[in-house]
């Protein structure tokens, strides 16, 4: 069997686990939760460094984030945020 081959077999339980994760989600959940987790590949390539670029900048801020530290001391988390947020 040649490596390609290999690569393929060991992974293919994978690609499975992942369908099928999302054949049951896109079954129990509506909306957004339902959305597919596998892009179809024809919106793949509409997406450029800008178009992820804007996206990021769009949908990472503050109403839409959280910033949570567990075993840290909460100065040091306050102090990280104010350092961040400009």
């Amino acid at each position: 069997m040649s490596t390609t081959h290999a690569g393929i077999a060991h992974a293919a339980p994978q690609v499975q686990l992942t369908l099928m994760t999302e054949e049951l989600l896109r079954a129990v959940y509506t909306g957004p939760l339902g959305n597919r987790l596998i892009p179809d590949p024809a919106q793949i390539q509409h997406l450029t460094p800008d178009v992820l670029a804007s996206f990021v900048q769009q949908q990472y801020v503050a109403p839409q984030i959280v910033l949570a530290g567990a075993g840290v001391d909460h100065r040091w988390v306050g102090a990280y945020k104010d350092s961040e947020a400009r």
